[in-house]
């Protein structure tokens, strides 16, 4: 689904709720749902319960951030643990967790394919320094492995791999799990290009 129709469900369901939300809260749920009215629901339900729970009637960015952690925790137990399996490592420095969320935010093409090339980017902005592709290309190979999940299907188009989310859903909750825990911020969320846009930042 398109941002609009996103933002238009959360809209319309608080509505009927007699409630409001403000723009740049609903912008961000629809940044973070990545095209899957699943997650608009989850957040939209979440965060504003936080309001009401606090006694008010309009869901500002605040609550949208405070309902991360229960849209983690409310998420299918399967993309939890296929999460788990994806990113977790005996190694302290082996960084699957940041490689996962910079495919979650990587340009794709109509048919959500990646090539390694777009993760360099968004990893880099992840580590604030520049990334070679050379220093990630093993956790991509590792995560269309059977060990790590796998979270990624891979493809060789002209001799070059291109890469995609096995699950669609585990896009979304990679960058839900990455703002929860500070490993990018909504500045970098808002840095990435959506491709069914037309350009449109996210």
């Amino acid at each position: 689904m398109s941002r609009d129709e996103l933002e238009g469900i959360v809209t319309t369901c608080l509505k009927q709720a007699e409630m409001t939300i403000t723009d740049a809260a609903s912008q961000e749920i629809s940044r973070i749902s990545k095209g899957l009215p699943h997650y608009s629901h989850l957040l939209g339900l979440h965060s504003s319960l936080l309001a009401v729970k606090d006694g008010y009637r309009n869901v500002t960015g605040e609550y949208v951030k405070n309902s991360l952690n229960i849209a983690i925790e409310n998420a299918y137990q399967s993309v939890q643990n296929a999460y788990f399996r994806a990113t977790e490592s005996s190694q302290r420095n082996a960084k699957y967790k940041h490689v996962l969320l910079a495919c979650a935010l990587a340009e794709t093409n109509d048919q959500g394919f990646f090539s390694p090339s777009d993760v360099r980017e968004p990893l880099s902005r992840i580590f604030k320094k520049p990334t070679r592709i050379e220093n990630f290309n093993r956790h991509l190979k590792a995560f269309c492995e059977a060990d790590s999940g796998p979270v990624l299907k891979v493809i060789t188009i002209r001799g070059r791999p291109q890469y995609r989310f096995v699950n669609t859903l585990m896009q979304s909750y990679t960058v839900i799990v990455g703002l929860a825990e500070g490993l990018i911020t909504e500045s970098d969320l808002q840095a990435t290009k959506d491709p069914k846009e037309q350009g449109r930042l996210f």
